[in-house]
């Protein structure tokens, strides 16, 4: 190591840089925040930082990322689709994009973090920082076969209370009833008009407590 190369290191560390040294001639190197700057007996260098883990696509250091002050790097499930799937009420500065041209984080950015093109870096621990997305809206699905067990009777909320009966078999398109009667999922009589307007409910209790037919999805 020439001269340049000792000052470099020094030069480093008395801007707050981190460095390792090692004693020759051994091959481990150890982190130290006072260096004796002995050259005769060892060898130092700048911290040889490990690749940050998450979506990295410039394959950032840990010290770029400032894993020590708490930051971490998104993960991949955590770069959402588009700018509505992540509310913008997220504190100030817990968001940050690197900017490859400039090689430093944007203190500016709006907190969305949906773009797979970029890395992000965070100062929430994931399950906080899913608080703050958006769930898709979720829809109403017709129950299958699997959620109605043996014994299962079904009605009209709006008839009378009293008047059940049994199922006796469902498909993905009907319910079939002990009564002879068909209640069909068809293109002709659409699951909003089914479920929502005519309210069917079922019970598995024999009557004591009440569930619609449908399951949210």
């Amino acid at each position: 190591m020439d001269l340049k190369d000792k000052i470099k290191v020094m030069q480093h560390f008395a801007e707050g840089g981190k460095v390792e040294y090692r004693c020759m001639p051994s091959t481990t190197w150890k982190e130290t925040s006072n260096p004796i700057w002995d050259w005769a007996l060892y060898t130092y260098r700048i911290r040889q930082s490990p690749i940050a883990a998450g979506h990295n696509l410039p394959n950032l250091t840990e010290d770029q990322v400032e894993c020590d002050k708490g930051w971490r790097l998104l993960e991949e499930h955590e770069i959402k689709p588009s700018i509505s799937t992540r509310r913008n009420e997220l504190p100030p500065n817990v968001l940050q994009m690197w900017l490859p041209e400039d090689e430093r984080w944007d203190l500016e950015f709006w907190p969305g973090g949906n773009d797979r093109s970029c890395t992000y870096r965070t100062l929430l621990y994931p399950a906080d920082l899913a608080k703050y997305d958006i769930q898709p809206p979720k829809t109403k699905q017709p129950l299958t076969a699997a959620d109605f067990p043996p014994g299962t009777v079904i009605r009209w909320k709006t008839q009378d209370k009293r008047s059940w009966t049994s199922i006796v078999a469902v498909t993905p398109h009907e319910i079939r009833l002990g009564n002879g009667n068909t209640i069909s999922y068809s293109a002709s009589l659409s699951i909003h008009s089914i479920l929502d307007e005519n309210n069917l409910e079922y019970s598995t209790d024999q009557g004591k407590t009440w569930l619609p037919c449908y399951k949210e999805v």
